[in-house]
């Protein structure tokens, strides 16, 4: 009967052991998940900064173009007041409104530029996203 109770203690034991290393294993294993999932959280966040950067860069590239546009106009504008009086007061106008509408073609062409940008940014966030997600499943974690 001792020998039996023996043998039981050692099996009770030895479960008690299987159980621990499996709890420690899985705990080991989630801590790595959790890390993994810390890095794609933090490189979303980089991308994330990245892309309001490239925004930002984009729209101060624009506005100095808009900037320099203008000093075109006020350069050609000077041009024709100076040249005023060989010109009659019809001529100017449309030098003028021929400047202002090269001045709307280039911001109309900037502004789609900068939509086409920030569609291709869009673009490039959505896919990284996709394979964070896509990893994060793979890898057998939730996605919120």
């Amino acid at each position: 009967m001792d020998r039996k109770m023996e043998i039981q203690d050692c099996q009770l034991v030895d479960q008690m052991h299987q159980n621990l290393q499996y709890k420690y294993d899985h705990d080991e294993v989630v801590s790595k998940m959790k890390d993994k999932e810390l890095k794609e959280i933090n490189t979303i966040k980089l991308l994330e900064l990245n892309y309001n950067r490239e925004i930002k860069q984009e729209k101060l590239k624009k506005d100095l173009i808009a900037l320099d546009l203008q000093k075109e106009v006020q350069l050609v504008e000077m041009e024709l007041k100076r040249d005023l009086g060989k010109q009659t007061k019809h001529e100017l106008e449309e030098a003028t409104m021929h400047t202002k509408k090269e001045l709307d073609l280039k911001q109309m062409e900037l502004e789609q530029k900068d939509q086409r940008l920030a569609h291709d940014i869009a673009l490039e966030k959505k896919a990284q996203r996709f394979l964070v997600i896509d990893s994060l499943r793979r890898d057998g974690l939730s996605v919120c």
